[in-house]
């Protein structure tokens, strides 16, 4: 599926503008408010991103419920000029260790980085268990994003509208979705975004830049202190693969 994205900075006052804004032009909210947990690795040399992917395992948590979701993005031609990120996006709710989806994600990552992913990745359950088999078994030891956000998602007619909020020094942001940049470009001048407030890359770029600018040593996590404990001890040296 071709995913293109669209994000801009908001304020708390434009927020609740574009909020009313979305309702008024007939979007319907997508299930309830989320609290999402991503954690985005690489190899020691950042092989899958100068191989234009990016595989990332999303814990949501909704009402105290949590799933844990498998995402492939293949970045596609042309994509990361100007604010629009362009990709096919690959995707499961784990676990479930028979699905081809899973298996086209697998197929993809061990061909471009010549690395064995074990299948026991779609039988996870936990985003604990999924994270110690990619770091420990697939040598996916750097931490390319950590990002813990909250979200709102407003749907209409394919596209979608999400809110998206960062602890601490982020900020609150709006991300477009659809299938084609000039859908999304479509969708951000109906709802009269402020062409100033749009920013490009991804949100582990975003992360690493607002670190540097406030001058934090660890510019790869914007997650909770709790969370980040333990991030650090799962990828920490102490693991061996016979655990």
């Amino acid at each position: 599926m071709r995913e293109v994205e669209l994000k801009a900075r908001l304020s708390v006052a434009e927020e609740e503008l574009l909020l009313d804004r979305v309702r008024d032009l007939g979007f319907s909210e997508h299930g309830k408010p989320m609290v999402q947990l991503d954690l985005v690795l690489d190899t020691n040399g950042f092989a899958m991103r100068k191989n234009g992917l990016l595989l990332r395992l999303r814990e949501e948590t909704t009402d105290g419920e949590r799933k844990l979701l498998l995402t492939l993005k293949i970045r596609n031609p042309g994509s990361g000029s100007g604010n629009v990120q362009d990709n096919t996006e690959l995707e499961l709710e784990l676990p479930d260790p028979a699905s081809a989806t899973g298996f086209e994600i697998l197929g993809i990552v061990n061909q471009k980085l010549g690395t064995a992913i074990p299948e026991t990745l779609l039988a996870s359950r936990q985003l604990r268990t999924g994270t110690k088999l990619l770091v420990v078994e697939a040598g996916l030891s750097q931490v390319r994003s950590a990002l813990q956000k909250s979200r709102r998602e407003f749907r209409r007619d394919g596209v979608a509208v999400c809110f998206d909020g960062f602890a601490d020094y982020m900020g609150r942001f709006v991300e477009l979705e659809a299938e084609s940049p000039e859908e999304v470009q479509e969708l951000a001048s109906e709802l009269r975004i402020d062409s100033s407030n749009l920013v490009v890359g991804n949100y582990g770029q975003l992360a690493r830049q607002a670190a540097e600018a406030a001058g934090r040593s660890n510019v790869s996590m914007n997650v909770l202190p709790e969370t980040e404990l333990w991030l650090r001890d799962l990828l920490s040296s102490k693991w061996t693969s016979s655990e």
